[in-house]
């Protein structure tokens, strides 16, 4: 059997338009700062200075839109599966590397489903270690239920 595994693009375009936005909106104030910038009753800066933090903001922001446009564009490479043979389990072990995981039934010591960074997986435990096939990562509920069952 094979299921697609592969990052949500939605989600990441949805990442990558909030960085922009935000990069976007920190452009416009930076014209605009003409005036101190007080931070609580503890630091306050010069004009000059805020903009000059404003524009690290923006680059910072920049650099998060433009990596999460990379980690779309790699979500177009050929598909990674979640393949199962007569024997073996594999799959990637994440969406921006090539890198896959083949691990035997026979290596398996524990199947659990978990909660890791509030998304579902499945938790594979054997003596080399421990993997997570994770839910986000298939088409939908149903699939991430056939892979548990089988």
């Amino acid at each position: 059997m094979k299921y697609s595994y592969k990052i949500n693009r939605f989600f990441v375009l949805m990442v990558a338009c909030f960085f922009g936005g935000l990069a976007n909106f920190t452009i416009n104030r930076i014209g605009t700062a003409d005036s101190e910038l007080a931070v609580g009753k503890i630091i306050t800066l010069s004009s000059g200075q805020t903009k000059v933090l404003l524009i690290v903001v923006v680059l910072i922001f920049i650099t998060l839109a433009l990596m999460s446009l990379a980690v779309l564009l790699i979500s177009f490479l050929p598909r990674q599966n979640v393949i199962f043979s007569a024997d073996t389990v594999s799959y990637p072990v994440s969406a921006l590397r090539n890198k896959t995981v083949t691990i035997r039934y026979s290596d398996i010591s524990q199947l659990k489903r978990v909660n890791a960074q509030h998304n579902e997986a499945l938790q594979v435990t054997t003596p080399q270690g421990q993997f997570l096939i994770q839910r986000s990562m298939l088409k939908n509920d149903k699939v991430f239920t056939e892979v548990c069952d089988y």
